[in-house]
């Protein structure tokens, strides 16, 4: 492990030195702590590295973090950092506790006070720093002020006020705020393995060399999670990976399943299933069984934790994996490599891999180590949950719901009206940031410029001069979508321009995303322009979006992929959808910008 560290110390000194960014983005971070965290700025490059970044880092002088913040002329915003990453120790912010003991209520009130202290600093940072997010270190106990007490509700132990004071930190997260909960880390890992007393007395580090490195992995982790997409669907096989044995020969009756032995393990993988569910993964089938077959352990077999009806699209029959695999993504509306495919078969998972670009991880052979397998794989992990997510698996059964009335319907108008679809637009506001940056970041077949913002410069948008960022929603007979489309405009004079402009596949081709175009051209004449721009950049998924804006009235300009739309005869909403605006009001309405 030391040597490992010592090797990433040398790399991430060479990294920071460096000036080939080697095609990849910079990001800067500004590090503010409460001791000395030398160490830190070249593990970091390391981090930014694995996640694609070329780091540029600011180090704060030691234990300057509040006077940082506090002076509007300090280097932090004068460096003007991406991240900013604060880590004040509760040794440091509660040195007071650590000299002597002190009441109950005196622990409490400098608990409150540092929460509100800790809280108005941030807003600081945010505020003069638009565009940044702030990765709070939730910061392990290293010691406790009275550790030779033993009982953990005596007051002079200060056990219960540290762990008050964590609590309040993580409620501090939300928006562009990231909680890195290294204390966390450090219960599952052992708080004992961070220090090193030597660099403490030495050189003030609270944090020996590999438990810097740890943290720098932590922050690393948590940048992944907010930039790169995350796995939308898990893709189970059924006999020996769902559930233990062959059902077509075993029955349903004789397969390991259940409170007991291996047939835990396979229980616990289920229960681990649904909990992604839970928080928005899509869960489907695919299995070369005999559907009546595995349908039957479904309804009979009592030991299984998942339903049918947990599950959004099957393909259970004797076809080629990968063959099906896309069938499902056809299905679903998604592309093949936001699949995740679980098969305790080596031989299937290396033809799928061969054939489709689904993440196919090598599931392990004891079923008692897939359900943690499960829970620390990371395609799964999300920063947040949004709404949306909590129903998603509601929202693709309404969507299947929705596509059986289509087949039964004689024309798409009578289809459409049969919806009765209801679309509300409304600015983007704090509540919508993290759907509509979620959105900006998955959204990939009806995107026509595929501009990835994350929730921070979303954020910045939110006041800025000149711009208008407007979120969709729609209902039909069916149900509540939720937000499904996100929008950008650009005012500038007598010319506007859509930035973005985006929507959910599972709501396309109902004539929504025409009525949300006509909706910005109402908006930007509303505020004085004369003719709004439009643009296709095209990508690899995003080709069915080519020809949107001449459909919606826009006439092609020079440039290629440029079209413009005279906004003195701006086309009728489509039919099929009813538009309000954020008054409700029906639309067109003034006011609607």
């Amino acid at each position: 492990m030391m040597q490992d560290a010592l090797q990433d110390l040398a790399e991430g000194k060479r990294l920071l030195s460096s000036d080939d960014a080697g095609g990849r983005p910079e990001k800067r971070f500004a590090i503010l702590g409460s001791f000395t965290l030398d160490y830190l700025p070249p593990f970091l490059a390391c981090a930014a590295a694995r996640c694609g970044f070329l780091a540029r880092v600011r180090l704060a002088g030691f234990n300057q973090w509040r006077q940082e913040i506090l002076d509007p002329s300090s280097g932090l915003y004068a460096f003007e950092p991406d991240v900013v990453v604060l880590y004040a120790a509760v040794e440091d912010v509660f040195l007071d506790l650590y000299q002597g003991p002190a009441p109950r209520e005196r622990q409490e009130e400098r608990v409150r006070a540092e929460l509100e202290g800790m809280a108005s600093l941030i807003e600081r940072v945010t505020s003069a720093l638009p565009k940044a997010s702030v990765h709070l270190v939730i910061p392990p106990i290293l010691r406790l002020p009275g550790e030779a007490v033993a009982g953990a509700r005596e007051p002079a132990r200060g056990q219960r006020a540290l762990e008050s004071y964590l609590s309040g930190l993580r409620g501090l997260s939300g928006g562009r705020v990231v909680a890195v909960d290294f204390d966390w880390h450090a219960r599952f890992h052992g708080a004992g393995n961070l220090t090193d007393d030597r660099l403490w007395y030495m050189a003030r580090m609270r944090l020996g060399m590999e438990a810097t490195r740890t943290l720098a992995g932590l922050i690393g982790y948590y940048l992944e999670l907010g930039a790169l997409p995350r796995a939308k669907a898990a893709v189970v096989d059924l006999d020996n990976t769902l559930w233990g044995g062959v059902a077509g020969e075993d029955g349903w009756e004789r397969l390991e399943l259940g409170p007991e032995g291996v047939g835990l393990a396979f229980q616990e993988f289920q229960r681990e299933l649904a909990r992604l569910r839970d928080a928005g993964v899509l869960l489907a089938i695919c299995s070369k069984n005999d559907e009546a077959t595995a349908w039957e352990v479904f309804d009979k077999n009592r030991g299984m934790a998942l339903k049918r009806e947990d599950f959004s699209a099957w393909r259970i029959n004797w076809l080629d994996k990968s063959e099906n695999l896309r069938s499902l993504a056809a299905e679903l509306g998604l592309g093949v490599e936001s699949f995740v495919f679980l098969d305790d078969d080596p031989v299937q998972r290396a033809g799928v891999r061969a054939q489709v670009p689904a993440l196919v991880p090598d599931l392990p052979a004891d079923p008692a180590a897939r359900p943690r397998f499960l829970r620390e794989l990371r395609a799964f992990h999300r920063l947040a949950l949004t709404e949306e997510d909590a129903v998603r698996s509601k929202l693709y059964r309404e969507r299947a719901e929705r596509e059986a009335l289509k087949s039964s319907s004689k024309t798409l108008s009578d289809f459409l009206s049969s919806l009765r679809q209801e679309a509300l637009i409304e600015r983007l506001k704090p509540a919508t940031l993290q759907r509509a940056a979620q959105l900006c970041q998955k959204t990939n077949q009806f995107n026509l410029t595929t501009r990835r913002y994350g929730e921070a410069e979303l954020s910045s948008m939110l006041a800025a001069p000149g711009l208008r960022a407007y979120t969709l929603s729609l209902r039909d007979s069916f149900g509540d979508n939720g937000i499904v489309g996100l929008a950008i405009l650009r005012l500038s004079g007598e010319t506007a321009e859509i930035d973005t402009l985006l929507m959910s596949c599972r709501v396309l081709g109902r004539t929504v995303e025409h009525a949300f175009a006509s909706f910005l051209a109402r908006a930007a004449a509303a505020s004085g322009a004369r003719s709004l721009l439009g643009r296709h950049i095209p990508t690899a998924k995003n080709g069915q979006t080519r020809d949107f804006y001449a459909e919606a009235g826009f006439s092609r300009e020079g440039e290629p992929g440029l079209f413009r739309l005279d906004l003195s005869a701006i086309p009728p909403p489509p039919p099929g959808v009813s538009v309000k605006d954020k008054e409700g009001a029906p639309f067109p309405s003034g006011g609607t910008s």
